[in-house]
């Protein structure tokens, strides 16, 4: 008995040194590169919401004098949670090409085998914040029933139980309906391209619908409908946290999967000869990506609104996520083609921090909210004259910061990694025969 205790205990111990072995290995392969956007995405999101979700609290003197005091280099910031629509993109790519691999490979796609692999990669850590959240009494704990059902993004913006747990709702409902709407469209079809443009206008004009159909969204400067509990839900769940409404960025993904399945040598042929056409291409889709990180919707005193117009406006509203998310798509086809110049950034981007940073961004994304608001609410009660400035929140975000990477890598290491290996490459006998 003695013995089967000692190997078990060694077996566990084994495990955990593999696993945290796991976490600081630097992958091999044209796709590590992906995992330096996905760091790049949770990066954005944390320092957002550091700021975002702060700033509410502050006195409105002190929050005049913060957006004084910022410069207009750091409005990407204020336009961090574009870091989610990153991660759209990146989900949309990596599922559609997968499951198409899967196809050209054996002539059929399990679907079974694909929902127990996405179950074994979201579930755990997600039961675990849910759990979490109620433990420490999250406001709305009563509706944790929808986030397990993954229906909190069709509920009220007052009743959602943690509510940037959105996001993971909208990835599910996505891996739901695209294997048995969009898969089966692109897979029997002689033109997939073709197929992939109608998905991505399909996404562009669903959006530009529900805007045009609640159009005082459009009238109404941003930043008076998110700081204006009266507005804020229609602002929420009309725009900011539908799978219909975000859809964009994973229908861009979609396109570049299908893109580097079935013409990736057709790609890699444009890059070889028509070098000056490639980082032409490259440089417009930085410069746009930095323009939509550009536009101060969060500074009243910019007047933003009255400087561009309510038509100028409808269209910003409508497609800077969408043109945030097509040339993210760009970057990353030709990451993947790393020739000259990408040859740079694809090693970059396969750097061994970024690539650390990217295994723990799951975790790190549903755990640091909950860790911020403890933090600040410390910080609050320990440093009450010095709330709103640049100091105190540099504080504050730094150790938020700190304490999400240690929380995230403990959860990864001994909850995400563990059902990943267990549901890794499953195979069933459900399938969807081409």
């Amino acid at each position: 008995m003695e013995n089967r205790g000692y190997t078990i205990y060694q077996a566990s111990l084994n495990l955990l040194r593999n696993n945290l072995a796991d976490l600081f290995r630097q992958k091999q392969g044209r796709f590590q590169a992906l995992d330096g956007l996905r760091a790049i995405a949770i990066i954005q999101v944390v320092l957002f919401h550091c700021l975002y979700l702060n700033y509410s609290t502050i006195p409105a003197a002190k929050r005049e004098a913060l957006l004084a005091q910022m410069s207009p280099w750091l409005n990407w910031i204020w336009q961090g949670d574009k870091g989610v629509d990153l991660f759209f993109v990146l989900s949309g790519f990596l599922i559609t090409m997968l499951l198409l691999r899967e196809h050209l490979n054996s002539g059929r796609v399990s679907i079974s085998a694909f929902f127990t692999r996405r179950a074994g990669r979201i579930l755990p850590a997600y039961v675990l914040l849910l759990i979490t959240g109620w433990l420490v009494a999250e406001p709305n704990h009563e509706y944790l029933w929808s986030n397990l059902l993954f229906i909190n993004n069709l509920t009220h913006a007052d009743s959602i139980y943690l509510p940037w747990s959105w996001s993971i709702t909208v990835e599910v409902q996505f891996y739901l309906l695209f294997p048995i709407i969009a898969l089966p469209a692109i897979i029997h079809s002689r033109r997939p391209f073709a197929v992939a443009v109608l998905i991505v206008l399909a996404a562009l004009a669903s959006r530009q619908a529900i805007l045009y159909l609640n159009y005082e969204l459009v009238t109404v400067p941003f930043y008076e409908q998110v700081y204006d509990p009266a507005r804020f839900g229609a602002w929420w769940r009309e725009l900011y946290i539908q799978l219909h409404t975000r859809a964009g960025p994973i229908a861009f993904g979609i396109a570049a999967a299908v893109i580097y399945t079935f013409y990736d040598d057709r790609l890699k042929a444009f890059i070889a000869e028509k070098p000056a056409a490639t980082k032409t291409a490259i440089v417009l889709a930085l410069a746009i990506s930095l323009f939509a990180h550009s536009v101060p919707y969060h500074d009243p005193t910019q007047n933003y609104l009255e400087r561009i117009g309510i038509g100028a406006n409808f269209w910003l509203l409508a497609q800077h996520r969408n043109l945030y998310a097509l040339c993210s798509a760009v970057i990353l086809l030709f990451v993947l083609a790393p020739r000259g110049y990408f040859k740079s950034l694809h090693s970059i981007l396969s750097s061994r921090i970024l690539g650390f940073i990217a295994r723990i961004s799951y975790s790190a994304y549903l755990f640091h909210i909950l860790l911020l608001n403890a933090v600040f609410r410390q910080l609050r009660d320990l440093l009450p004259d010095n709330i709103g400035d640049p100091g105190w929140l540099i504080l504050g975000s730094v150790l938020t910061i700190a304490m999400t990477i240690v929380a995230a890598s403990v959860i990864y290491l001994l909850v995400e990694k563990p059902f990943i290996d267990l549901t890794h490459g499953v195979r069933a006998k459900k399938t969807v025969n081409r």
